[in-house]
């Protein structure tokens, strides 16, 4: 088949066997490194393995682990052999009776065959799936044996480019994860295409630390380097977070070039990461840094450019995106070696009037944003009001794509819903607009909040509170309440803090609350503080604020009943 992301990887195989495809970091430091066969036939064997458990091709197998030594040949033996699979968080399995229960009522939805996953997780979820006719199995079970026999290249040439090639997850952002059917020619183009966008040379190398169950993972920093002949190395999310520098210290090792994470990442590092630690480490072949997955910070890049310039670290290494599963990554990218492109806003022209009307930079009621850039080769990009218009330059409305990376089925093979398009356009749910062709994304359309008639999109207030020192990186969440005396909502900021001294919460309620008068103007009605891990995510790290807002209701309701019941005779 020819348009196949697995052709090219067997093509590398056949022509330069030899070369460096995969390594793999692990929580020890210990590294684990295949050339583009010896993957080449751990694949084939994975793919045999289950063809003995009785795998058939188009049958859905979930992955659920986080041992890349396995997982990545398992996922690419999985899709040559035709069937789909699909790579779970492990945190879909929770600690609770509930979280078994909907993994196993998610098995049932998708009528998956297997489950693939660790000898841990098949103990504590056996019980619940002795009803259904699901397969669990650990990877040691069926870890390959012996020779290699299954003849992959007929399965691929039998291959049509409309057929699915893995199912793609979404996150989740703002209701119950879908499962996309990704296409072998949507797969192929995103590859390629994103492969050109960000100029990718054969001496590149890939370094990343994101999950594979998210596209971020999975297309950017392991298929597409992989199809393209270049050197990818993973360390799990977890080994990251525990030692961020093993990141840096992968990339002086291996001469990393290119990576793409989200936003927080930047922040973290440069945070976590001491001079210590760095000694003896360079950063000078490190060129590309997509920044995608959740909205960019202006403070992000710069940050991170100040606290390790020093180690070799270039300016312009940052790069604007936008992506999401539905166009099985990229959707925008910044050009090549240009500066990123800031614009500073009034917050009152966007909340009022839905315009993007530039400020001087740190005035009065303005926040900085930060371009993603222009759209991907194949796609187009649109701009929607609220009855499916099209929107001219620099007035905000609903993102709309499509193009021939586009997704538009969801397993089991469902057509997505009309209403999530307009005119062919995909609508994203991402707020944003165009100028001179460079997309800026300015919130999510299902979380914004309306005050008085205004629109407030939580991520401004956010980010206007996110430099309040005391609270905890990423952990603040910013929701409409009802506010029933003056028959419209109110904004409840929750945060969790460093430290829960009664003295910070009284200066970081009095600090944020005149930020966010000041910039967005707009009150902060209460600041509420919770302990560590209450605001609710995303698998892939977002925060989920339909689902933080319903646990906040749920207290509010539970209190309320409380006093009832005190009351009660």
């Amino acid at each position: 088949m020819e348009y196949s992301v697995i052709t090219q990887i067997l093509k590398h195989a056949t022509l330069a066997p030899e070369a460096k495809a995969l390594t793999i970091v692990e929580q020890s430091g210990r590294e684990t490194t295949l050339n583009y066969q010896g993957l080449l036939n751990e694949s084939r064997g994975w793919a045999d393995s289950l063809v003995r458990l009785g795998a058939e091709k188009g049958d859905l197998v979930f992955l659920l682990m986080d041992n890349l030594v396995q997982l990545v040949p398992l996922f690419l033996g999985t899709t040559m052999l035709g069937a789909l699979p699909a790579i779970l968080p492990l945190s879909v399995t929770g600690n609770s009776q509930a979280a078994h229960q909907a993994l196993r009522d998610r098995f049932k939805l998708n009528n998956a065959r297997f489950l693939v996953t660790t000898p841990k997780l098949k103990e504590s979820l056996a019980p619940f799936f002795r009803a259904i006719s699901s397969k669990i199995v650990t990877a040691e079970e069926i870890v390959p044996q012996n020779a290699l026999h299954l003849d992959i290249e007929s399965f691929i040439a039998e291959c049509d480019i409309a057929e699915t090639a893995f199912v793609q997850y979404s996150s989740g952002t703002t209701g119950v994860p879908k499962g996309l059917m990704v296409t072998q020619y949507a797969l192929y183009q995103q590859v390629n295409r994103y492969a050109k966008a960000i100029d990718l040379q054969p001496e590149d190398v890939s370094v990343s630390w994101s999950p594979l169950y998210h596209d971020q993972g999975l297309v950017s920093n392991l298929l597409m380097p992989l199809s393209q002949g270049i050197h990818s190395v993973l360390m799990s999310p977890r080994t990251w977070l525990r030692k961020p520098v093993t990141f840096f210290q992968a990339i002086d090792r291996h001469q990393g070039s290119i990576s793409r994470w989200p936003n927080f990442g930047f922040l973290y590092m440069a945070s976590r990461v001491t001079d210590e630690q760095m000694d003896g480490l360079s950063l000078k072949t490190l060129r590309l840094i997509a920044n995608s997955g959740e909205p960019i910070t202006p403070d992000a890049w710069l940050t991170f450019r100040k606290r390790f310039e020093s180690f070799g670290l270039t300016d312009n290494v940052m790069n604007g995106s936008f992506g999401m599963a539905e166009n099985c990554l990229c959707v925008a990218i910044s050009p090549q070696k240009t500066p990123l492109r800031e614009e500073t806003l009034s917050m009152r022209a966007i909340n009022k009037d839905g315009i993007a009307q530039l400020q001087q930079k740190d005035s009065a009621g303005s926040q900085t944003f930060v371009s993603c850039g222009k759209a991907l080769e194949g796609t187009t990009i649109c701009i929607f009001d609220e009855n499916g218009q099209v929107r001219p330059d620099r007035l905000i409305g609903e993102i709309g794509i499509k193009g021939d990376c586009l997704i538009t089925r969801s397993y089991p093979d469902q057509n997505l819903p009309q209403s999530d398009f307009y005119n062919g356009f995909y609508r994203t749910g991402d707020m944003g607009y165009l100028a001179d062709g460079w997309l800026t994304v300015t919130g999510r359309k299902k979380d914004i909040i309306i005050i008085g008639g205004n629109n407030i999109n939580p991520e401004q207030v956010e980010r206007s509170a996110a430099a309040i020192p005391g609270i905890r990186a990423g952990r603040l969440v910013a929701l409409g309440l009802p506010d029933e005396q003056l028959g419209t909502e109110k904004l409840i900021v929750v945060c969790e803090l460093n430290d829960n001294n009664n003295d910070i919460k009284i200066r970081v309620q009095r600090e944020l609350q005149e930020k966010v008068q000041k910039e967005i103007s707009v009150w902060v009605k209460q600041v509420l503080f919770r302990e560590k891990g209450w605001i609710e995510k995303t698998t892939s790290g977002k925060l989920s604020r339909n689902r933080s807002r319903n646990k906040l209701l749920g207290e509010i309701s539970e209190a309320s009943n409380a006093v009832c019941d005190s009351n009660s005779p």
